[in-house]
C-alpha cells in the first residue's frame, strides 16, 4: 500500500521476499529506491501519468532487489480516493515475471546467434514446410544466382528451383522423412539457376523443429 506520496505504508511478506528487505526496512521507503534506474522516473511520476483519467492501471516495472539481482513485474495498480475524490493512497498487486523475461531474453539472443551463424555459413542454407520456404539465407540465392533472398521465398515453392522432371523426387525424399521412412540425406540433383541454366548441387536434408 503507497500513500499519496509513492512510499511504502504497508507490504505483504510476498513482497518482502520479492525485493529481499523486511517488512521493517519498507516502511517510509520510496518505491523510486528500489526501482530500476531506467524505471525510476516513470514511478515517480506513476500517479500523474497512469491514474489521470482511470483508477486502476497496469504497468511493467523493473526492480533492483537487495542483494543487486533485477527482477521484473507486473504491477496492478488501484488507485483509492476518498469522497471528495483526492488521492488517499495506492494498492499496489506486484507479479513477478522475471523467469519470464529470461526465458524470451535468452530465447532472442539464441535466435541472433542462430542467424549470425546460418545467414554468414557459405553453404546455402534453406529451411521450408511442405515445400514453402520459411528462411533462406544469401548463401543460398547465390547458388540460384539471385540477388536477394527474398525473391527466392516469392517463388512461393522450392520446387521450382529444380528441373521439372527431378521434383517428384525431392517430393518422395521429402515425404519419406517426415514418415521417418529411410530416404538419404544427401544426394546430388539437377536445379534452376535464375539464368535458366542447369546446376548440380548437393542437398543435405534433414527434419527440424521450427519456430
Amino acid at each position: 500500500i503507497l500513500s499519496a506520496d509513492r512510499k511504502m505504508r504497508r507490504v505483504n511478506q510476498a513482497f518482502c521476499d520479492m525485493i529481499g528487505y523486511s517488512q521493517e526496512a519498507f516502511y517510509g521507503m520510496s518505491l523510486r529506491s528500489v526501482s530500476h534506474p531506467d524505471d525510476a522516473v516513470e514511478t515517480t511520476s506513476l500517479r500523474h501519468q497512469d491514474f489521470t483519467l482511470n483508477d486502476r492501471a497496469t504497468v511493467f516495472r523493473s526492480f533492483i532487489r537487495k542483494d543487486g539481482d533485477v527482477i521484473h513485474t507486473l504491477v496492478h495498480n488501484a488507485f483509492v480516493r476518498d469522497a471528495d475524490g483526492e488521492h488517499q493512497y495506492t494498492i499496489s498487486l506486484f507479479q513477478d515475471l522475471t523467469e519470464q523475461v529470461r526465458a524470451r531474453e535468452s530465447s532472442r539472443n539464441s535466435e541472433e546467434k542462430f542467424r549470425n551463424l546460418i545467414e554468414g555459413s557459405i553453404q546455402g542454407v534453406l529451411i521450408h514446410k511442405e515445400f514453402k520456404p520459411l528462411f533462406v539465407n544469401q548463401s543460398y540465392a547465390d547458388i540460384l544466382g539471385y540477388e536477394d533472398p527474398r525473391e527466392i521465398i516469392a517463388l512461393g515453392s522450392c520446387l521450382a528451383h529444380y528441373v521439372p522432371q527431378k521434383r517428384s523426387r525431392i517430393e518422395k525424399y521429402a515425404a519419406a522423412r517426415l514418415a521417418n521412412e529411410p530416404a538419404p540425406r544427401s544426394y546430388e540433383v539437377q536445379a534452376l539457376h535464375k539464368n535458366g541454366n542447369v546446376i548440380w548441387i548437393e542437398n543435405r536434408a534433414r527434419v527440424v523443429n521450427w519456430d
